[in-house]
């Protein structure tokens, strides 16, 4: 889209986005496999879990590397460096209400109503989870 375009307001991605629309496209001609041999029989995320864990240092030093990253605004990788020490159980409420500031803070970024609205339910059903919202 040329830039004359793409800069107004009224087409923004506000309710989904190119990526989205291309990605539905692709796997509904495709199917689920993405052409990446590795994702034949990919690890189980305990599985992948586990390794980044080893790989990083241990879960102390991964749970260091979550903090950096909500600190550094790196969020979508505290997301995933998150769901990794919960799939281990490391500190679980701890890791939990890191999460949910990462989801806050990355829905403050969005344009997209449906990722924004999906960030902070998500938050807000952790927090009930563990008793934070009542």
């Amino acid at each position: 889209m040329p830039d004359s375009l793409a800069n107004q307001p009224n087409l923004q991605e506000f309710y989904g986005s190119v990526s989205w629309g291309v990605r539905s496209i692709f796997l509904y001609y495709v199917g689920w496999f993405d052409g990446n041999p590795t994702n034949l029989f990919p690890l189980s995320l305990s599985q992948e879990a586990k390794h980044i864990i080893d790989l990083a240092g241990g879960e102390k030093a991964l749970f260091i590397q979550l903090q950096e990253a909500l600190k550094e605004g790196d969020y979508q990788w505290g997301l995933r460096l998150s769901d990794y020490l919960l799939e281990a159980n490391h500190k679980n409420l701890e890791v939990t209400k890191l999460k949910i500031e990462l989801l806050r803070a990355i829905a403050g970024q969005q344009i997209n109503a449906p990722a924004r609205n999906y960030y902070l339910s998500y938050a807000y059903e952790l927090g009930k989870k563990i008793e934070i919202i009542p």
